[in-house]
């Protein structure tokens, strides 16, 4: 797009059209070519700013939000506007984080976000209209520098061309004689190791064989095959060639056809390769080997990789050496260029950038030295040093304890002002939430916001590490959940949008745990979704259980290497509630506060809290987990922050549909007109002609409903009762897998639990325990605090 050229958009300033101004920012600093993260940080900036105008500019009337967006020469201009009430924006300094959320007029948090992330802010105020213009710079090159190289080549130019042609030659010839070898090498090394995978494989299907546990050797070549890509088909076989396991399930205990080239093996050969071409002309590569237990034979196993798989090595070693070439193009060119022009002017001037640059990041002030023969070069670097030894002098008076004593400060006082001033009320539920600082100040966070008329997001988070950094950090993560969360009822889709904004800012080794839940008052349905946090507690009223919920999920900010990955890996759940129903949702300084013997409060007296309170309505039962929390603790001080967010199910789904009917004919007696009872109530005119019909027949009683079926909840987790007879059952039989301990599960001795293997299996990855070495070293210990207390 042209410069010159801008876009406009006028919505109603409502929350319902954050979304269209969203969309349309991201659309058009997007093809006036921002980068994918200035597109991030401008969304940011102009959510906040219209977002403000929303809940402040129109006070009890309705009026409109401008956007405009416009190519300048080198930077993309952003203007919001509306003719709300008039805001005086420079009489703003700091941001006054106590009264953030509190008022527009005392200026906040959201100000000093906007100013962060763009490169310039100016606010006016012209003809009665608020204009806040948000500009941010282009990354592109100078264009008087590629202006005054058009047409003109110097003797230096025609030089440095006929050097890279030269290199560029010689990494051709290189390149080709190479790239041979390197295949070559690279194909022999992956031969090796698939010979070592059929080695393996056949060595594990020795015991399995044995047990005749088929269904342990389905899932061993299901899982080589899921982690093994080149990999077309895995088959087992037994001495009477039967096929005992397969990666297609409905070859299981066919004959094996053996294809031609392959031939049989005795116990006395080693792994073979052989090649053959299927029906269609595909070429294969099929890796054989024994199943043997001494030295008697017990079968086969063959692993199949088509030829056309081995091209990808190929095509990824070609890709490596593309890249050592442009690599060694680019070196070999700078070479040139600091031959000629390092030693007389760019290297010092280079050096001086960086030094500024350091500077504004780090805010430590340091000479710099220059070694140039250019007397003005000299002169710019004496005038920076004496710059700097002013600066020293002056961050001198500032002592290290005043420094620490102001970012804590800032911290506590960012955290306070993200978190809630009020629990939000939703029909049918009750809600409440804590939170208890540490000794130094932590990076837990809690939120509640609106996703739709019918559903309010809850997020319950950990950022990692103290001070001003998890504060910062904070902020990003509640404005980017706030602003993804509108519309959006897939929690998992919510905290992975969240994932690609943080992964730009979030500094490297600090990382989000997130518990992010969504409840829906009409269905009384919840979704969740768990970066990496501890479980949510379900309390079901009518069974009297307890189970841990924890879907799939990795904390937020951890680089995978690509984005997709994240999304790969987190996954979303539903279950509906029912009246009585409770669900828990906290960070590990509840299980992991220490009292002064260092003992941790753990999980059990957690759950037995939960099994004796969970008649209180929320906040009593928010009172009392506080209360066994500060008894426990003694106050001994915490290095964690404390904090939790409990939802009660106190009205069933029948109960809350009469209460909408009854209130709707109440608004109607009290003269409201239709139209408003209907949207207030969310009753359709359709439902409220067939009700008014019943009620005139029948009365009151007509607007109770039959029964809204309330369904079970699929049992994806064990509750803790299973959870401990699972434990019982590792720790006196550590060498039984999934199968058997379903089997004794099942016992009166074990307390009749019916479980799927699926759902023990989630259990003893989330212990630790999935793997028979580690349920052998448990069973040698002490039992862990998840599993009992003393």
């Amino acid at each position: 797009m042209k410069a010159g050229k801008s876009k406009k958009l006028t919505v109603v300033a409502e929350s319902k059209n954050l979304i269209k101004v969203r969309d349309f920012v991201v659309k058009y600093s997007s093809k006036m070519g921002l980068l994918p993260r200035q597109v991030s940080e401008v969304k940011l900036a102009v959510d906040e700013a219209v977002s403000n105008i929303i809940r402040h500019a129109y006070v009890g009337e309705r009026g409109n939000v401008e956007i405009e967006v416009k190519k300048l020469e080198s930077a993309v201009e952003l203007k919001v506007m509306d003719k709300g009430v008039e805001f005086d924006w420079n009489s703003i300094l700091e941001p006054d984080l106590y009264r953030y959320v509190e008022t527009r007029r005392k200026g906040g948090l959201g100000i000093w976000l906007i100013k962060k992330l763009m490169d310039e802010v100016v606010f006016e105020r012209v003809e009665n209209k608020n204009i806040l213009i948000m500009r941010v710079y282009l990354k592109i090159e100078e264009a008087a520098l590629i202006k005054a190289g058009k047409g003109k080549v110097s003797i230096r130019a025609r030089y440095a061309l006929y050097a890279i042609a030269l290199i560029t030659v010689l990494i051709f010839v290189v390149y080709n004689i190479g790239s041979r070898y390197q295949i070559r090498t690279i194909r022999n090394r992956f031969i090796e190791r698939y010979k070592a995978v059929t080695e393996q494989v056949a060595q594990t299907s020795v015991d399995l064989i044995l047990k005749e546990d088929d269904l342990a050797l389905i899932n061993l070549v299901s899982s080589v095959k899921n982690s093994e890509t080149p990999l077309d088909y895995i088959i087992i076989t037994d001495t009477d060639g039967i096929i005992i396991a397969h990666t297609d399930i409905k070859r299981l205990f066919d004959s094996y056809r053996r294809p031609r080239g392959v031939k049989p093996l005795s116990a006395r050969d080693s792994i073979e390769v052989f090649t053959y071409t299927a029906r269609g002309g595909r070429e294969y590569s099929d890796f054989a080997a024994v199943v043997k237990y001494n030295n008697l034979k017990l079968g086969e196993v063959h692993l199949g990789i088509p030829e056309d798989k081995f091209a990808e090595v190929n095509d990824l070693v070609t890709q490596r050496l593309r890249v050592a070439f442009i690599a060694l193009f680019f070196w070999s060119t700078t070479i040139v260029g600091v031959f000629v022009l390092g030693s007389t002017f760019i290297s010092p001037i280079r050096k001086l950038a960086e030094q500024i640059s350091s500077i504004s990041l780090t805010g430590q002030a340091t000479e710099l030295r220059l070694a140039t023969r250019n007397p003005e070069v000299s002169r710019i670097g004496e005038a920076f040093n004496e710059i700097m030894r002013n600066l020293r002098i002056t961050q001198g008076q500032l002592t290290d304890q005043t420094r620490l004593r102001r970012e804590l400060q800032l911290a506590q006082e960012i955290q306070n002002a993200l978190l809630p001033k009020s629990v939000p009320k939703l029909e049918g539920f009750e809600l409440d939430a804590a939170y208890r600082a540490a000794l130094e100040v932590g990076g837990d966070y809690y939120d509640f916001f609106e996703v739709d008329e019918n559903a309010i997001g809850i997020v319950v988070a950990d950022v990692s590490g103290k001070g001003i950094g998890s504060s910062m950090v904070m902020t990003m993560i509640r404005t980017s959940m706030r602003l993804e969360a509108r519309g959006n009822k897939r929690a998992s889709d919510v905290v992975n949008k969240v994932n690609r904004v943080a992964m730009g800012d979030i500094k490297k080794g600090m990382y989000v745990t997130m518990f992010y839940v969504i409840l829906d008052s009409k269905k009384r349905m919840v979704s969740y979704a768990s970066a990496g946090h501890n479980p949510m507690l379900l309390y079901r009223g009518d069974a009297k259980s307890v189970s841990f919920l924890n879907p799939g999920g990795i904390a937020v900010g951890i680089d995978l290497g690509h984005p997709d990955e994240f999304k790969k890996l987190i996954t979303s759940e539903k279950l509906r509630l029912k009246k009585g129903d409770m669900l828990l949702i906290y960070t590990d300084g509840i299980t992991e506060a220490m009292n002064e013997k260092r003992a941790q409060f753990g999980e059990q007296r957690l759950i037995d809290l939960i099994y004796k309170y969970n008649h209180l309505p929320a906040s009593e039962f928010k009172q009392k987990l506080n209360d066994e929390i500060a008894t426990f603790t003694k106050g001994y001080p915490q290095s964690d922050d404390i904090t939790f967010v409990v939802v009660k199910l106190e009205m069933s789904p029948s109960e809350i549909e009469y209460s909408r009917r009854i209130h709707l004919f109440q608004l109607l007696d009290d003269d409201m007109s239709l139209e408003e009872a209907l949207e207030q109530t969310g009753i359709s005119e359709e439902e409220y002609l067939e009700l008014r019909e019943k009620r005139e027949r029948e009365g009151d009683e007509a607007l109770k409903t039959e029964g809204i079926e309330e369904e079970e909840i699929q049992q994806k987790h064990a509750t803790h009762e299973q959870v401990r007879s699972i434990v019982k059952i590792v720790r006196a039989n550590p060498d039984y897998g999934v199968g058997r301990i379903r089997k004794l599960l099942e016992t009166p001795e074990y307390g009749s639990h019916t479980l799927k293997d699926s759902v023990i299996k989630r259990e003893l990855i989330r212990m630790k325990l999935d793997t028979q070495e580690k349920r052998e070293a448990f069973a040698k210990r002490e039992l862990p605090t998840w599993a009992s207390y003393k």
